[in-house]
């Protein structure tokens, strides 16, 4: 999903792709548990005018009004916790979570399990990641946004997400092999084997060529032994794999396209049609949000580049065999 940040009446917006999650995931839940941990209860924080900057004190230790500010301004640092109450839309509840917070960590402390050789593992883990997320930041901090003309080059470039948008409804059938995760589990993984012969993607598309009849598809994909998937869904243009968006833009109602994926075959009917464009006006600010966070992450593949250029990186013992151009290790005698 090349674009998913189109603003649009419908369908609702879907998650970013698995490639750009990883991306967007603040360090900031990191961080926030780091200072938790860090954080020295002993000392009580002023202003320069000398005004208190505790927002509350627990057994003694001091919660500052600068941990509340940043909880507020970072709510995804409160994704995940278990047994903490999640969301922070006030301050009194971004309090409440590191009243709790605080506690945890004096309990964690009274118990010496900070100096667990796995706990500060994790804590010199969270350092490394924060510090190196907050160079990255400055990297992206230091690409230009992008100019009207970049905008409008990439909206005439793509005229099936703008000028001529699409929004489909589909027919699905999708096939993949069971496994005793199946059981515990519905979803799909990389590691899932594709569906077998007679209900992959060459099966399913002999049938249809054969028979022409959604309903020959879906008696194949549940005569074979799989785990079968079928429903219906309204996607539109940009929510498609961009490499599948000219495909589509080819297709009409009542067409059918069959594809294989690493885990799974996927027959797809178009059922219905709509033609939603989206005018150059309403399209730029995506645009140029979508265009910055590439220029970002290529600014970001560069400096890491250039790092590894200026840098001097020996691998030892086990591990140097794994030195780009190293002689493979010799067979034991």
């Amino acid at each position: 999903m090349p674009f998913a940040m189109i603003e649009r009446k419908r369908p609702p917006r879907r998650d970013p792709p698995p490639q750009n999650r990883a991306r967007a995931t603040s360090p900031w839940p990191i961080a926030l548990a780091l200072a938790s941990l860090l954080a020295n209860t002993a000392c009580t924080h002023h202003d320069g005018d000398g005004t208190t900057q505790v927002a509350a004190r627990v057994n003694g230790g001091e919660i500052t009004v600068h941990q509340v500010n940043f909880l507020l301004e970072n709510p995804e640092a409160l994704a995940g916790d278990e047994g903490l109450e999640a969301g922070a839309s006030s301050p009194k509840r971004a309090l409440d979570h590191l009243i709790d917070e605080e506690m945890l960590v004096q309990a964690a402390k009274a118990r010496e399990l900070d100096r667990q050789p796995e706990v500060l593992a994790a804590t010199e883990a969270a350092r490394r990641k924060v510090l190196a997320r907050a160079f990255l930041d400055q990297v992206d901090a230091s690409v230009p946004p992008p100019e009207a003309a970049d905008i409008h080059a990439y909206y005439i470039a793509n005229p099936a997400l703008f000028s001529e948008r699409r929004v489909y409804t589909l027919r699905e059938i999708r096939v993949g092999t069971k496994d005793p995760a199946d059981s515990a589990s519905a979803g799909t993984g990389p590691g899932r084997a594709a569906a077998p012969a007679g209900a992959d993607a060459s099966g399913l598309q002999a049938i249809w060529d054969r028979t022409h009849r959604w309903d020959a598809l879906l008696a194949a994909a549940r005569a074979a032994d799989t785990r079968l998937e079928s429903g219906t869904r309204v996607l539109a243009a940009e929510q498609l794999p961009l490499e599948a968006v000219p495909a589509f833009q080819r297709l009409n109602e009542g067409d059918v396209r069959i594809t294989q994926l690493p885990e799974a075959s996927l027959a797809q009917q178009v059922v219905h049609i709509e033609r939603e464009p989206m005018s150059e006006a309403a399209a730029a600010p995506s645009i140029a949000a979508y265009l910055l966070a590439q220029r970002r992450h290529a600014a970001e593949i560069a400096a890491l580049a250039g790092l590894k250029q200026a840098a001097r990186v020996e691998r030892v013992g086990e591990f140097a065999a794994a030195e780009p151009g190293a002689p493979a290790p010799k067979p034991a005698q």
